[in-house]
């Protein structure tokens, strides 16, 4: 779902994009780090493709204090 994203904003299906990694990171909740840190690496590129820098910064900022 999280590739999926990306994908789509890759090609400037911005809206669908954010949908589609936004309930994958809800859905990473509780589960292992890996699938929690590339949920979270997926919404931050997904943020940067829309032009959502301050975004992008806060869920890597998000992602570094669950790494912790």
């Amino acid at each position: 779902m999280g590739l999926l994203g990306v994908t789509l904003a890759e090609r400037n299906e911005l809206e669908q994009a954010l949908e589609l990694v936004s309930k994958n990171v809800e859905l990473s909740k509780g589960n292992d780090l890996a699938f929690v840190g590339a949920s979270h690496m997926f919404l931050a590129k997904t943020q940067f493709c829309t032009g959502d820098f301050i975004g992008a910064r806060t869920t890597l900022n998000k992602l570094a204090d669950i790494g912790q």
